[in-house]
């Protein structure tokens, strides 16, 4: 499974349309930029494709949530998002616009993964009138059951539809991951899978957090603590009243000799710190990427981080005997000191335009793919994409 090309345009600071394009053999990519550069922005638009494909016939009656380029005087265009992607057996492009929260344009195309192949049509809901796609099961019938603020794609899974079938498959090897996130999945295989929870402690070890042993165990969320809760009843219904208690064990040692004497639990979400935390959410993600081949997305990837923990978590993707099903992993950054681990083509830079639009550069072909002196020459603003700092005397 692989995400080759992304792109968006008319979505927040993003103005003309916008690609990362991915190699099929790269594990590996990073963007960076300054902040307030788009980085966030591009995550947010990947999340929101995902999430509406999935999501867009449960939308009745409610806004889409599409922020438009607000910077535009004359802005009476679509909000487009195009993304290809690898099912391991077919190339997909698959492309919706909307326009005053309605879809105006969608259509989803493939292609074989020979090197000559070119694409065939699907569907085009903007010439489905026609039964031209009737052959796939995307007939004039079903555009008609789909609402004019709701996918045909995704009414079409609800039909079983196998073209929209592959994609939602996709899709569930597809996670983007948003600075902090919840630790119950982890949490929870802890619990039910021995082999999970030494698969995290190794995780935990490899980083150096002198973390012994780990133990999870599921609590009730007080019902006073709930309800005290700024949220409407209906909301508070709806509210997991499951929750769980990380424990982990640290040795103790003679005070004189060093030697081990014993072991103490402590709580991890007050005793250990935020970057441990921090690699324990990540652990699940991490884990059932490389295992299952899936396309991991980090924003604020070196959140928490130390330098070394981000390179760390970098080489697992990169070594082929770990990354035997080639997850891809692709992180939204700060943490220039990895750039050495990348090569060029692998490293996307954000910046904006005089007009404050999202521009997408990389660093130029004049620079070896292999040069160790990325990292130097970005900070001294050779490839642009960095902040111009007033700096004091």
């Amino acid at each position: 499974m692989r995400l080759l090309k992304f792109s968006v345009s008319n979505f927040r600071s993003f103005n003309t349309e916008q690609a990362v394009e991915w190699s099929n053999e790269t594990n590996v990519s990073a963007i960076f930029g300054p902040n307030g550069s788009g980085k966030t922005n591009f995550f947010r638009a990947m999340l929101f494709f995902r999430d509406f494909i999935r999501l867009s016939t449960k939308y009745d009656g409610q806004g889409l949530g599409i922020e438009i380029f607000a910077l535009n005087n004359k802005n009476d265009v679509d909000t487009r998002f195009l993304a290809q992607i690898d099912d391991d057996r077919y190339i997909y492009e698959y492309s919706f616009s909307i326009f005053n929260h309605k879809v105006s344009k969608e259509y989803l195309k493939k292609r074989k993964k020979t090197d000559d192949a070119t694409f065939d049509t699907i569907f085009s809901r903007a010439s489905i009138s026609t039964c031209r796609y009737s052959t796939h099961g995307f007939t004039p019938e079903l555009l008609s059951q789909t609402r004019d603020n709701a996918l045909l794609l995704t009414k079409a899974w609800e039909n079983n539809n196998k073209e929209a079938i592959a994609i939602f498959e996709w899709l569930d090897h597809f996670h983007p991951i948003a600075g902090t996130q919840s630790t119950d999945e982890t949490s929870k295989l802890i619990m039910e899978k021995p082999e999970f929870k030494d698969k995290v402690l190794t995780f935990l070890k490899n980083a150096d957090l002198y973390v012994q042993d780990i133990s999870a165990s599921q609590v009730n969320v007080p019902e006073e603590f709930v309800n005290s809760l700024p949220f409407i009843p209906e909301f508070k219904k709806s509210i997991n009243r499951k929750g769980y208690y990380v424990l982990t064990t640290h040795f103790v040692y003679d005070n004189e000799s060093g030697a081990v004497v014993g072991a103490v639990p402590m709580s991890l979400g007050e005793h250990e710190s935020n970057g441990t935390q921090r690699m324990y959410e990540l652990a699940f993600p991490i884990i059932d990427s490389l295992e299952n081949g899936n396309i991991l997305c980090i924003d604020e990837f070196e959140l928490f981080l130390h330098p070394h923990e981000c390179e760390y978590i970098i080489s697992l993707f990169k070594d082929k005997n770990i990354n035997k099903k080639r997850a891809q992993l692709i992180i939204l950054t700060h943490a220039t000191q990895i750039m050495s681990q990348l090569d060029r083509k692998n490293i996307y830079l954000f910046g904006k335009s005089n007009k404050e639009e999202t521009i997408i550069g990389g660093i130029p072909s004049s620079i070896r793919q292999d040069d160790k002196l990325i990292e130097k020459k970005y900070l001294k603003g050779f490839f642009g994409s960095i902040p111009n700092v007033e700096r004091g005397e």
